[in-house]
């Protein structure tokens, strides 16, 4: 059986909002991304709930993270801009996966989980740079930047094994 409607369109207001972001990284004059309300519908319980509630910290997080680029007047970063994509195609492929039931949910949210998963593997990358980048400050920054992309990988991540264990139930 598919998901509620009400967590699907969390989910793509997810992807949406990844999508802002990952334009505002790679365009430093694009808008940034808005920061979705901060309400989970009432009817959604237990698994479904805990993924809806995921999938808003990680929107927040992707905010969060296009904010601090325009506030740092971070230069395009191509890790980055490549970082957020991830996350976006991430957010996409459990977006597909909510409106699925079966074994094709099931490969969706195992593509949507590895996507994610590659956030903290870049997060490690961008502090090992900020750390030997002779402009240690813009270093750190872009660190800064990683971070909050990588927080929202882990948000994502909690949201997709919430949908599995729906799924499963």
């Amino acid at each position: 059986m598919a998901a509620p409607e009400p967590l699907r369109r969390h989910a793509e207001t997810t992807a949406q909002v990844l999508a802002a972001a990952r334009a505002k990284l790679g365009d430093p004059k694009a808008a940034t991304p808005a920061r979705p309300a901060r309400k989970v519908d009432e009817s959604l319980r237990g698994s479904h709930r805990v993924a809806a509630v995921a999938l808003l910290d990680a929107a927040d997080e992707a905010v969060w993270a296009a904010e601090e680029a325009s506030r740092h007047e971070l230069a395009i970063d191509d890790e980055l801009v490549k970082f957020s994509a991830r996350l976006r195609d991430s957010a996409l492929a459990l977006s597909r996966a909510l409106g699925l039931s079966g074994e094709e949910a099931a490969a969706l949210l195992v593509e949507a989980k590895k996507q994610a998963s590659v956030a903290e593997l870049h997060h490690r990358s961008q502090r090992k740079k900020a750390h030997d980048d002779p402009r240690f400050v813009d270093g750190l920054k872009r660190e800064g930047v990683a971070k909050r992309l990588s927080d929202c990988g882990e948000a994502l991540q909690k949201a997709i094994d919430a949908a599995a264990e729906a799924l499963a139930s």
